[in-house]
């Protein structure tokens, strides 16, 4: 029961920024151009992770929040073929000007989809690594940031400031070795 109410506070983080993006006129802006059905399968990727966070399959997340990146680069790649290609219609040096504003459209459209990928790539390794229940997806293990917080409201509580904060057994160490 826990999970599922982390889970849906982190949801409704995100249901939050979709809301302000929505009111500030800014939501649709990936679909606007010839990149919306790449911008639309980032869309269900992300969707896709979120479900599988909620399932507990974090391979799954990892693997859409890794590819779902090169969608979006593909997206951009697709949208800048189109934009230029625009520009390569003009016939003469008199009908380039006016394309030139098409083309930056079509650039300005194209980036949507990166920017779209990368977003949705962070949302799912946040899910990942705040809500991952082994050492191999969590920040910070939940014994640790027990002791962490413990020390913290201890610190509020005596109201000594200390910045202090309790090194992990493996904190000295780089896991390089030195030599030749």
């Amino acid at each position: 029961m826990k999970f599922l109410a982390q889970w849906l506070v982190l949801q409704s983080m995100l249901a939050a920024g979709f809301v302000a993006a929505y009111f500030k006129g800014v939501l649709g802006l990936p679909f606007a151009g010839d990149n919306a059905p790449v911008c639309a399968i980032i869309l269900l990727m992300g969707a896709v992770g979120i479900g599988c966070s909620a399932l507990r399959r974090w391979k799954d997340v990892n693997w859409l929040a890794t590819h779902v990146v090169r969608i979006g680069l593909l997206g951009t790649v697709i949208g800048l073929i189109i934009a230029f290609s625009v520009a390569g219609a003009a016939g003469n040096a008199a009908d380039v000007k006016p394309l030139i504003a098409q083309v930056i459209a079509g650039m300005y459209v194209s980036l949507y989809a990166t920017l779209l990928g990368i977003g949705t790539n962070l949302w799912l390794k946040l899910n990942m690594k705040l809500l991952g229940n082994d050492s191999e997806h969590n920040l910070i293990s939940p014994k640790r940031m027990k002791k962490l917080m413990d020390t913290a409201m201890a610190d509020c509580k005596s109201g000594s400031g200390s910045k202090s904060v309790p090194q992990s057994k493996s904190a000295g160490s780089s896991g390089r070795s030195h030599g030749a």
